[in-house]
């Protein structure tokens, strides 16, 4: 077991060569490396180059975003890899190439990463123990520029299921769509759209659900996310906590026994629901749009907005918020990049 110094940047694969382009860093000593992760922080990996191929198994300890993390590596036979690799839940294929700014203190390299998802990641890692830890502002020390670190392992930046969410009319399918349509055909991931099951609800039934109705949505949109898990990023326009909120909002009967039990089943199904999302977007109204499928007024879309954000700050739920013209601010912070 030993301790891993590290800080990782994001970049796209053009992005990243205009960043070495533009500081005079150069690569060299290029292998191929195939990662199957059985889980968050345990996988087998492949090393390829000219000579030979190396099986090994390593698991870290730890959050990413401290900068170290404990690992345990160990090499293993082909055979026992290929056991292993059967039950991988994600596998990533990458060139690795060294840059010439690396040392005997630090190891600098960068990750061309082509599955699952379309990415260049540079790593520094510290080699002597005389310069732990790594210090958060190390590129600029070493090439004299400030880069966004990424917080999140491999596995974790690349297995996400990101809630998008807001009043009516705030551009959260569209928005998801776009985000999903981007993943898939300039990076080449596998991303999946869950649409808003409210919506279907209301397309095929012709009516508009009233309280009673609200634990089917949510029920309905629960199965939809959960249908989705083998995509490796996941974005639904409706979390299903909003389903909670709405109901909140529509007409009720007098407090009984029997709305108490729909909304408390409900509030607590929604509760540990959030825990299922590592990313929740915050999209604010900027103006109200008609679609007769909607039943809010501009007005009402306003109140429930209200409502979300004080749901949101009222439980301490980490939120980022935009508004639907940010596409591009929303994807470069998903994934940390730098140069976009």
């Amino acid at each position: 077991m030993m301790i891993e110094h590290e800080r990782s940047y994001n970049f796209t694969h053009e992005s990243s060569k205009i960043f070495l382009k533009n500081n005079n860093i150069k690569e060299y000593s290029l292998v191929s490396i195939e990662d199957y992760y059985l889980c968050s922080g345990l996988r087998v990996r492949k090393t390829s180059n000219e000579n030979d191929i190396v099986w090994v198994l390593t698991q870290k300890i730890g959050e990413k975003s401290k900068g170290y993390r404990q690992e345990f590596e160990e090499s293993i036979s082909p055979s026992i890899a290929n056991a292993l690799i059967s039950n991988s839940k994600m596998s990533v294929k990458k060139k690795r190439v060294k840059l010439t700014s690396s040392d005997e203190i630090y190891s600098v390299t960068m990750d061309y990463i082509t599955s699952p998802i379309k990415l260049a990641i540079m790593e520094i890692e510290a080699l002597n123990e005389i310069v732990y830890p790594i210090p958060y502002d190390i590129t600029k020390r070493l090439m004299n520029v400030e880069l966004l670190e990424c917080p999140l392992s491999t596995y974790d930046l690349f297995k996400r299921h990101i809630g998008i969410f807001g009043t009516s009319s705030s551009g959260k399918t569209e928005i998801s769509k776009i985000l999903s349509h981007i993943l898939n055909t300039k990076y080449n991931a596998n991303s999946f759209h869950v649409v808003e099951f409210a919506t279907t609800f209301i397309q095929k039934y012709k009516k508009i659900p009233n309280f009673w109705e609200e634990f089917f949505i949510w029920h309905g949109q629960h199965e939809r996310e959960l249908n989705a898990a083998s995509a490796d990023i996941i974005i639904s326009d409706c979390p299903t906590f909003l389903t909670y909120l709405y109901s909140l909002h529509l007409p009720k009967e007098k407090f009984s026994s029997d709305t108490a039990l729909v909304l408390s089943k409900m509030y607590k199904r929604v509760l540990f629901d959030i825990k299922l999302y590592t990313d929740l977007i915050f999209l604010k109204l900027l103006n109200y749009k008609e679609n007769n499928i909607r039943y809010q007024t501009d007005e009402e879309a306003l109140k429930i907005e209200e409502r979300i954000v004080g749901f949101l700050n009222d439980h301490n739920i980490s939120y980022k918020a935009y508004d639907y013209t940010k596409q591009d601010d929303i994807l470069k912070d998903l994934f940390y990049l730098n140069f976009t």
